[in-house]
C-alpha cells in the first residue's frame, strides 16, 4: 500500500480491560453487535525516515491521511487537534500560533520550536506553515524526543506535514467546495498530470479560504470580521533513473483581513466628575464573541515556501539525501491597542509591526543505509544547517498628559486624534540572526530475539545575535499648574528637577504647563554561542507477532529569544537561557485481533531552565515611566518535570464501521525556584520593578488541560450505486489550569461534531451536510488583563481580553475525484 493511501487510520496503544472497555462502550451506544468484525487496513508511517509499518517501530505516532482530513472537512491545521489528543495547534490569533504537545506549551516569542513543524522533512516557521492546509498526503503527530533523528531538535515530539505527490503512472485530481456558516467559503482543488511515464510528473493544488475571523464583532465598528486566505501549489517529481528521485515544490500563501480581539468585563467604573461609568461599553460576558474597539487589527501577510527532496540510492545498500528549504515572507501586522476603547473614536492605535528583509532557509546532507530485513546493522550520517535572520519592528507610540484633552479634565471621546506634542514616539528594532549547525548520527542494531537497540547522537552548534535598540522621541507632558497662583510654568524646575524646562502650554493656556521629555535612545543584548550535545537511546523487544514493547530515553537543547515587545523591562529579564531536558519513555504496541489495535505510552520529562510562558505580569516600564504587562513573548526560566501517558485505541468490529479513541494525560510540575508573579500586596514602581515569587515545589505549572480525549467514529451503510456515511468527532478538554497564559484557569468542555452524506464510484464524488460544534458549546480559553496603559488619565477600562473556542458551524461540501486524486 502506498504513503497516504488507507482510509482507515489512527492507531496505538495497550492496555487490554481499557480496550475492550471503551470499545464494547462505543458499539453498545451506536447499537452495534461485537460478534462481526471488518479488518484494519496496514498504517505506514516515516517517523523514523523511511516508510516503515506503524506497529513494527518503538515510536508514539498518530497518522492522519489525507483522506481523512477530507472526510472531517479539516481545512486548518488547528483542526487537526480536535482528534490528536495532547496536540494543540493553535491560533491565539492570525499571527500567533500556540504549539503544545505532551503538556509542553510553545508560542512564537519562547525561540526555538519545543515541537517542531516539518514540511516535506523541512522544519519550517510555524507562525507561517500553521496557516492553510490543503492536499496533504499523510500528517504524522510524532511524540517523544526527536533530536536525533530530525532536523531540530525536540524533546516532545514533532508533527510533519506530507504534501500530495505527484502521480508518476496515472493522471488524477480532485475538486472540493466548502460553505457554511461565519461566512465559511472554502474551495481546493487539485490536478496530477504525468509528463513522461514513470518519469515525470507534475502537480497543481490551490485553496481558497475565507472565514469571519474569530467570530468576533464589536459593538463599536460596523466593519465585519473577514480573514481570506488565498494558495497555490506546484509539485514536481523527477525520477530519471530506478536509482535517483528528486522532489521539488513550490507553495505561495496570500493572506489579508481584519479581525477585532474580543473583551469581557463589566466596562469602565468610572472616575467622576468627568469620566463616566461604562463610557467605553456595557457589561460583556466572554461567551459573546465581542469587542468594544473602534478600530481593528489588520492582517496582511505574502509567505513563499520551497522544498527539494533529492536521494540516490547507490550499490542497492546505501541512500544519499539532501533535503533544502526556503521561506520568504512579506508580513505586516498592525494590531489595535485601542481594544478596551479607552480612546472612544480613536482608530489611529493600530501601530505597525512586522520583520524586516526576513531570510529563512534549510540545507540538510543525510548518507545511510537502505533497512533490509536480514541486516545487522543500519546506520545514518548527516549535517543540518538552519538561518534566519530579520529584524523585528514595532512602533508603540506613548500618549502623555494632554493627548486627549486638558489633562484632569480631558472627556473620554471629546477628541479623537491626539495632538502630537504630546505623543512620544517609542520604536524598536531587534535584529535577529541565528543559526543552528549540528551533525548527527544514529546506529540500529537488529539483534536476535527480535530485539532492535537504536543509538542516537547530535552535536550541535547554535549562535544567535539579537541585540535591542528603542528609540524614543522628544515630546511635552502636560499638567495642571497645582500651584499657579504662586509659582509660573518656567518656575517649577526651582520646585522639582522632574519639571526642569517646563513652560506654558500653548494648546491649553493660563494654568496648563509643558514638561519636556528628552529623546532617549537604549540598546541592549549582544551575541550568544551556544554548544551542546544530546542522545537518544532506544531499547525495543517483539515479543509476538502482535505485541511490542519499548523503551527510550532521550535529551535536547533548546535556546530561547528575548522578550520582544516588552520595552522599558529590565535586562536581566530580557535574555532566558536556554533549556534542556531529558525524556525517559515506555511503550506498547498489540495488535489483539485483526480488527483491535491498541498502543500506549508512559512518559517523564525532567527539565532543567524550561522557557515558561509569563504574560500579562505587570512591571514598571522605565521608558514610559508607566506600570504596564508583559507581552506574550515574555519568558522565563523554571525547572520542572512533565509526566503523563497516552492511549490510543482502532477498532474496526463490523464491516463499514471504524472506531478511534485517543487519550492524553500530561502534569507539568516546579522543581521551585523564584519566578514573575502578580502580588497587589507589593505595589510596582520604580523601586520594585517588577514582582516574584517562590514556586513552591510540586506546585503545577500546566498551560494545557491534563487530560484530552478524542473519539472518532465512521459508518458507512451501502445503498446500490452509491454509499451514505454518517461520521462523528468528539473532543474533550479537561480544566486548564492556564499557568502563565491566562489570568483564570479554564473549565473543561467538550465540542461534537456530525458529518452525513453521500458517496459514490469508490469515493469519486461526495455530496454531505456537516455540523461541527453541534451543541454550540462556548468556553473561555485564556483570559489577560487590559491595563488601561494607553491613557490611564481615564482609570480602569473595566474590561480583560478573552479568547474563546468556535462557536457551533452549520454547512454543506462537495467532491469531486477522478483518476488517481
Amino acid at each position: 500500500m502506498k504513503l497516504g493511501t488507507s482510509r482507515n487510520r489512527l492507531n496505538r496503544f495497550a492496555m487490554a480491560p481499557m480496550a475492550s472497555a471503551i470499545a464494547a462502550v462505543g458499539l453498545s451506544t451506536l447499537g452495534f453487535s461485537t460478534t462481526v468484525s471488518a479488518q484494519l487496513e496496514e498504517v505506514v508511517v516515516t517517523a523514523r525516515r523511511t516508510e516503515e509499518n506503524l506497529q513494527d517501530i518503538p515510536v508514539s505516532v498518530q497518522a492522519i491521511t489525507g483522506q481523512q482530513i477530507q472526510d472531517l472537512r479539516m481545512t486548518s491545521p488547528s483542526d487537526l487537534s480536535r482528534v490528536a489528543a495532547g496536540l494543540d495547534l493553535a491560533l491565539a490569533t492570525p499571527t500567533t500560533p500556540a504549539i503544545t504537545l505532551r503538556g509542553v506549551r510553545w508560542t512564537a516569542g519562547s525561540g526555538s520550536p519545543a515541537t517542531p513543524i516539518y514540511l516535506n522533512e523541512i522544519s519550517f516557521d510555524a507562525a507561517n506553515l500553521l496557516q492553510t492546509m490543503y492536499d496533504l498526503g499523510q500528517v504524522e503527530v510524532l511524540r517523544g524526543p526527536q533530536g536525533t533523528a530530525r532536523g531540530a531538535p525536540s524533546i516532545s515530539g514533532a508533527v510533519t506535514f506530507t504534501t500530495h505527490r505527484p502521480d508518476l503512472e496515472e493522471m488524477g485530481g480532485y475538486v472540493q467546495g466548502i460553505a457554511g456558516e461565519h461566512d465559511r467559503r472554502n474551495g481546493q482543488g487539485a490536478v496530477s498530470i504525468p509528463i513522461i511515464d514513470q518519469k515525470l510528473a507534475v502537480r497543481l493544488a490551490g485553496s481558497y479560504d475565507q472565514t469571519s475571523a474569530n467570530r468576533v464583532r464589536s459593538l463599536n465598528n460596523p466593519d465585519s470580521p473577514e480573514i481570506e486566505n488565498k494558495s497555490a501549489r506546484a509539485s514536481v517529481r523527477w525520477v530519471p533513473t530506478d536509482t535517483i528521485m528528486i522532489d521539488a515544490m513550490y507553495q505561495r500563501l496570500e493572506q489579508s483581513g481584519n479581525y477585532y480581539t474580543p473583551v469581557a468585563g463589566p466596562g469602565a467604573p468610572g472616575k467622576p466628575p468627568y469620566v463616566p461609568v461604562n463610557y467605553n461599553g456595557p457589561a460583556i460576558q466572554s461567551g459573546e464573541y465581542l469587542a468594544v474597539a473602534p478600530g481593528y487589527n489588520r492582517l496582511d501577510n505574502t509567505v513563499d515556501f520551497i522544498t527539494l527532496n533529492a536521494s540516490w540510492d547507490i550499490f542497492e545498500d546505501y541512500r544519499l539525501t539532501y533535503n533544502y528549504g526556503d521561506q520568504d515572507t512579506d508580513p505586516t501586522s498592525a494590531t489595535d491597542r485601542n481594544l478596551s476603547n479607552v480612546l472612544p473614536g480613536f482608530t489611529g492605535g493600530r501601530p505597525k509591526q512586522g520583520i524586516e528583509d526576513p531570510e529563512y532557509y534549510v540545507h540538510e546532507a543525510r548518507f545511510s543505509s537502505i533497512r533490509g530485513p536480514d541486516r545487522l546493522l543500519d546506520y545514518d550520517v548527516g549535517y543540518y544547517y538552519q538561518e534566519f535572520d530579520g529584524v523585528s519592528l514595532f512602533n508603540l507610540p506613548v500618549y502623555l498628559g494632554g493627548a486627549f484633552g486638558p489633562p484632569g479634565s480631558a472627556v473620554p471621546g471629546a477628541i479623537t486624534d491626539p495632538y502630537s506634542r504630546y505623543t512620544l514616539p517609542v520604536d524598536g528594532r531587534y535584529t535577529i540572526s541565528r543559526t543552528l549547525e549540528s551533525f548527527y548520527g544514529n546506529l540500529q542494531f537488529h539483534l536476535p530475539y527480535e530485539t532492535e537497540l537504536t543509538l542516537g547522537l547530535r552535536s550541535i552548534d547554535d549562535q544567535s545575535s539579537a541585540p535591542a535598540i528603542t528609540e524614543v522621541g522628544s515630546a511635552y507632558n502636560a499638567i495642571k499648574n497645582p500651584v499657579a497662583a504662586i509659582y509660573e510654568c518656567s518656575q517649577l524646575g526651582n520646585l522639582s528637577p522632574a519639571a526642569k524646562g517646563a513652560v506654558d502650554s500653548p494648546i491649553y493656556g493660563d494654568g496648563y504647563c509643558d514638561i519636556p521629555v528628552a529623546a532617549t535612545s537604549t540598546t541592549e543584548g549582544g551575541d550568544d554561542d551556544h554548544d551542546d550535545t544530546i542522545y537518544n537511546i532506544s531499547l525495543s523487544h517483539r515479543f509476538s507477532d502482535d505485541v511490542l514493547a519499548y523503551v527510550t530515553t532521550g535529551t535536547s537543547y533548546r535556546s530561547g529569544l528575548p522578550s520582544l515587545n516588552n520595552p522599558g523591562l529590565p535586562e536581566e529579564y530580557l535574555f532566558p537561557e536556554p533549556e534542556t531536558a531529558t525524556s525517559y519513555e515506555i511503550g506498547v504496541k498489540s495488535n489483539w485481533s485483526d480488527w483491535l489495535v491498541v498502543n500506549a505510552a508512559l512518559f517523564l520529562i525532567d527539565y532543567q531552565d524550561q522557557l515558561t510562558q509569563f504574560q500579562s505580569i505587570p512591571y514598571y516600564n522605565s521608558i514610559s515611566g508607566r506600570v504596564t504587562n508583559t507581552s506574550v513573548a515574555f519568558f522565563q526560566n523554571v525547572d520542572a518535570q512533565v509526566t503523563g501517558g497516552e492511549l490510543e485505541i482502532t477498532a474496526a468490529p463490523m464491516e463499514n464501521l471504524t472506531l478511534t479513541t485517543n487519550l492524553s494525560y500530561s502534569e507539568i510540575e516546579s522543581e521551585g525556584g523564584e519566578v514573575p508573579c502578580i502580588d497587589a500586596s507589593r505595589p510596582i514602581n520604580a523601586d520594585n520593578i517588577i514582582n516574584t515569587c517562590e514556586s513552591e515545589q510540586g506546585s503545577n505549572l500546566n498551560a494545557s488541560p491534563k487530560f484530552q480525549a478524542s473519539f472518532v467514529g465512521n459508518y458507512v451503510l451501502p445503498l446500490g450505486a452509491f454509499d451514505g456515511y454518517l461520521r462523528t468527532l468528539v473532543n474533550y478538554q479537561d480544566e486548564n489550569p492556564n499557568f502563565g497564559a491566562s489570568l483564570e484557569e479554564a473549565d473543561a468542555y467538550t465540542t461534537v461534531d456530525l458529518f452525513a452524506g453521500l458517496t459514490g464510484n469508490e469515493g469519486g464524488w461526495d455530496v454531505g451536510l456537516y455540523a461541527k460544534n453541534v451543541f454550540n458549546t462556548r468556553n473561555q480559553l485564556f483570559r489577560q488583563n487590559e491595563p488601561n496603559s494607553i491613557y490611564p488619565e481615564f482609570g480602569d477600562n473595566g474590561y480583560d481580553t478573552v479568547n474563546m473556542n468556535l462557536p457551533r458551524e452549520v454547512g454543506m461540501s462537495v467532491l469531486y475525484a477522478f483518476g488517481s486524486r
